[in-house]
């Protein structure tokens, strides 16, 4: 049972407005501490002021640090009641306009009704002498929207929402908020980012909504669809989608999860090799429950189709269901490569005999004789306006690019290199000794200003839309069809990983006399967002396609590069190389002892590595998340071996997770507002212990900068364009102390994260800043603030990122990952378990594509016989799109 306190503020010794994080001092004058001392309460609060009288929620904790603290869950505010309070509470800046002489003003014409009057008689204010009417409007407003926001605080509150969540619904309704979520609760599902359907749901159900409520059904079907979308999928079928959310529907009460934040599971029989399997998905009951009325269902469903708030097209037999943002990029895509692919082939630069010749000197030049099957690809990438190159490891890919460059260069042609990820960047940079970028990077992602009303789409992917309905900024990509790249050709390798939103965002940047050369690997697993981007663009048969089948002399001698192809072709895998090996073992305990063993102490002595260097080398892959060789358990088992928790060493529990400086941390989902900063000359060499700090100091000045601008409705505000390190030094040192370093002497640079500026202040260097770290992306925690809930990544490129509160449920664990999170990276060394797994898990491809990201060692642990399985499923995963075929009709 919570505790409750009561006091009045003395002191705000500590404020975030960006996480709310805030830190009291506090004259208790009833509960536990009622004996008039001060008391220090830490909690979230959106704005708190000396001379406040709080009520308080919560518990009694024992800061190892900071000593005994009240750690508030919920809070309420009194209105003052003596005519000091009322004066103290006008003038303590809450109110924009209203200072020491205005509250004076006021206080000495209404006396103790001066709070009722501004409640109930706003206009009376224009009476008092010395304010004006505009200024009167002013106050009037503000005084309006903070009494709302305490009626929204205590009424969501009432609901069990965090005070921080509470405030992100404010922003995004304003004063209505509660009229809204009485309205509709499940609008939050949709309209607020963080509260997914459970939450919205549990809203729901303590206003008295009935589980077959319209709004309620309605939520489900878009909730099913976005399950599906994370599941890779841009549409469902009508009667899956029925099915999917009658189940959905019946997992409300689910304890300790929001199934919102991360797919519980994925649509039925359509598994995606992540062990994300949730039923069968077959009949309309499961035996639990309420017997959902599918009729009903059906028929909500024909409203929102109706409403245009879902799109239906035919889909043979069936009906494809689309949430409209993918029905519309699909459609998008499927039009803007008809009308790149059928341009005349006048454009290039090159005829086919003069492609002939410039191949032929150089290879004369550099001494290498393409194969037939190279030269047609170096061709088409010289004559046709998009082509599609793929091939498996050791094929020559790397090559050819390397060709097309050089031929490029010769001829003055524009060219631009780019990669889905920062580590596949760098390594195109590095084989064709030319610069490339992330996508993100090449497209300039970054903060759009906006008008009220334009068009949610973007291109900025899924979180383009933030705050629908029209807000000041967005986020998305500064190159699009209005301000196209300047290139006049762009190559994007590793394109299986390319899914369709950032597909579109690319073809929308793309010149009108621009070309496309997309090289990647088809038999690998598809793009962990939605979509089949390259599966789809090869199935259509309306885009020029080389497939790359020979391996060369110097790959055939590799292990890793033989086998892959060979599990390709449905083979076994053959043994005695020096790069490729199977530890037989059967007890999956001895098993995850021996993925451990490998990975912390016999790989990093054979590779002759040690430290950070071998934590970032050596990747143990998993084909799931859950059971004893799943990534959750293996994490655990790595994260004690390598970084164990120790005495002195702050650690930050979050999720089921302890984060600690020297993890190694992944990003798990897109965020388009997350703002990093990084040294403007990148991350060589990695920045120290000083230079991180001033980092750090500039990252809490501009998420305070943001938080500031992002206020709602509070009059001018004057925002500092400039950041000053050390204006904000002092923030660092406030009661909590500074944010405790971690392990700072390594990092590597290259390309990533979206487009920066540079940020001016009194830093020893120059710094860029930027926003967006997207899914997939690999760092380490640098550090952590346990007080305050911070923890601070630094990724591989350099880049430098804040993480706070919900936005810790972002990063997880990296010492190990599943295999669709670690496409587009190399490692390396690959440590991959073979055992025995649920059937639809072990896929052909999914080995594949664990296997090729291997560079110079895969150790595979586990039985025989279950690699035989896995090789011998070679079904790739079912995804419903529909890209091909509207390709191939624009052909007829």
């Amino acid at each position: 049972m919570a505790t409750v306190l009561e006091g009045v503020v003395e002191r705000v010794t500590y404020h975030d407005p960006e996480s709310l994080f805030t830190v009291v001092r506090l004259r208790a004058c009833q509960g536990p501490a009622a004996t008039g001392a001060n008391a220090v309460v830490v909690g979230r609060f959106v704005a708190l002021n000396p001379g406040d009288k709080l009520r308080l929620w919560g518990a009694w904790e024992s800061h190892p640090q900071y000593g005994r603290q009240f750690h508030a869950e919920e809070y309420q505010i009194f209105a003052p009641e003596t005519l000091k309070g009322i004066e103290a509470y006008l003038a303590s800046g809450r109110l924009p306009g209203v200072g020491p002489a205005t509250a004076r003003r006021l206080v000495r014409a209404f006396g103790l009704d001066t709070l009722r009057v501004l409640a109930e008689e706003p206009e009376r204010v224009k009476e008092v002498e010395g304010i004006g009417a505009r200024r009167a409007q002013a106050i009037i407003r503000a005084f309006q929207v903070e009494r709302a926001l305490q009626q929204v605080m205590v009424f969501l509150q009432g609901h069990g929402i965090s005070p921080a969540y509470a405030w992100r619904i404010f922003r995004r309704y304003g004063p209505r908020a509660v009229a809204i979520v009485r309205e509709n609760p499940y609008r939050l599902a949709r309209d607020v980012p963080g509260i997914g359907f459970q939450i919205a749901d549990r809203i729901a159900r303590g206003l008295g909504f009935a589980s077959h409520a319209p709004e309620r059904l309605a939520a489900g079907l878009f909730y099913a669809l976005e399950q599906a979308s994370e599941s890779g999928h841009l549409f469902l079928p009508r009667s899956l989608l029925l099915r999917q959310t009658a189940r959905l529907l019946r997992l409300e009460g689910e304890e300790g999860r929001d199934p919102s934040n991360g797919p519980a599971g994925t649509v039925a029989g359509t598994g995606d090799g992540e062990g994300r399997g949730g039923g069968d998905g077959e009949g309309e009951g499961n035996g639990d429950g309420e017997d959902l009325d599918l009729r009903r269902l059906a028929s909500v469903l024909d409203q929102v189709i109706r409403e245009g708030e879902l799109i239906a097209e035919e889909y043979g037999a069936e009906v494809a269901v689309y949430l409209p943002r993918w029905w519309r990029r699909e459609c998008e895509a499927a039009e803007r490569l008809r009308h790149l692919v059928d341009r005349p082939r006048t454009l290039s630069l090159f005829s086919h005999a003069e492609a002939a010749a410039a191949i032929a000197r150089w290879e004369a030049r550099e001494g290498i004789s393409l194969s037939p099957e190279q030269r047609e690809a170096v061709e088409k990438g010289l004559q046709e306006s998009c082509v599609v190159i793929t091939g498996g490891p050791g094929t020559g890919k790397t090559t050819l690019i390397r060709c097309l460059v050089s031929l490029w260069h010769e001829a003055e042609e524009r060219f631009a290199l780019a990669a889905p990820t920062g580590r596949a960047a760098r390594r195109l940079a590095e084989a064709t000794g030319w610069p490339a970028r992330t996508i993100h990077r090449l497209l300039e992602f970054g903060r759009i200003d906006t008008e009220p009303g334009l068009p949610e789409d973007t291109g900025a992917g899924e979180g383009e839309a933030f705050e629908p309905g029209g807000v000041r900024e967005r986020f998305g990509f500064r190159r699009n069809e209005d301000r196209p790249l300047e290139t006049d050709v762009v190559v994007v390798d590793e394109v299986s990983m390319l899914d369709l939103s950032l597909a579109v965002s690319l073809l929308r940047a793309l010149p009108e006399r621009g070309r496309l050369v997309l090289v990647g690997d088809a038999d690998q697993l598809p793009s962990v967002g939605p979509g089949q981007f390259l599966a789809d663009l090869i199935a259509s048969g309306r885009v020029p396609v080389v497939r790359l089948s020979r391996i060369y002399r110097q790959a055939e001698q590799s292990g890793i590069v033989t086998n892959a192809h060979r599990i390709n072709r449905g083979l076994m895998p053959v043994w005695g190389f020096r790069d490729f090996f199977l530890v037989e073992e059967t007890d999956a305990d001895a098993v995850a002892e021996l993925v451990v063993d490998y990975a912390t102490r016999r790989l990093p002595a054979a590779l002759g590595l040690t430290g950070e260097q071998a934590v970032e080398a050596i990747q143990v892959l998993a084909p799931m998340r859950k059971g004893k060789v799943g990534v959750e358990s293996l994490n655990a088992r790595l994260q004690e071996a390598l970084n164990p928790a120790a005495s002195g060493k702050p650690a930050l529990v979050r999720g089921g997770y302890s984060f600690r400086p020297g993890d190694k941390v992944m990003q798990i989902r897109n965020d388009y507002r997350q703002t990093w900063v990084r040294p403007e000359n990148g991350a060589e060499p990695a920045p120290g212990a000083r230079e991180l700090s001033e980092l750090l100091a500039v990252l809490k000045a501009l998420a305070r900068q943001q938080a500031a601008e992002e206020a709602p409705d509070e009059g001018d505000m004057e925002i500092d364009n400039e950041v000053d390190v050390g204006d904000v030094k002092a923030g660092l040192d406030a009661e909590h102390g500074s944010i405790y370093p971690g392990n700072v002497d390594s990092g590597k640079t290259g390309a990533g994260g979206g487009a920066g500026k540079r940020e001016q202040g009194h830093t020893a260097t120059r710094v860029e800043r930027g926003e967006g770290v997207f899914n997939g992306e690999l760092g380490r925690i640098v550090a952590v603030d346990p007080a305050r809930s911070e923890v601070a990544v630094l990724f591989d490129d350099g880049r430098l990122a804040l993480y706070r509160d919900e936005q810790l449920d972002e990063i997880v664990p990296a010492y190990a990952t599943t295999v669709h999170k670690s496409q587009g990276n190399e490692f390396a060394a690959v440590v991959f378990p073979v055992t025995f797994i649920a059937p639809s898990l072990m896929s052909r491809h999914l080995l594949y594509t664990a296997i090729t990201r291997a560079k110079r060692v895969c150790v595979l642990i586990g039985e025989k016989r279950a690699l035989a399985v896995y090789v011998r499923r070679g079904e790739q995963e079912r995804r419903f799109t529909l890209l091909a075929r509207r390709l191939a009709d624009s052909g007829r």
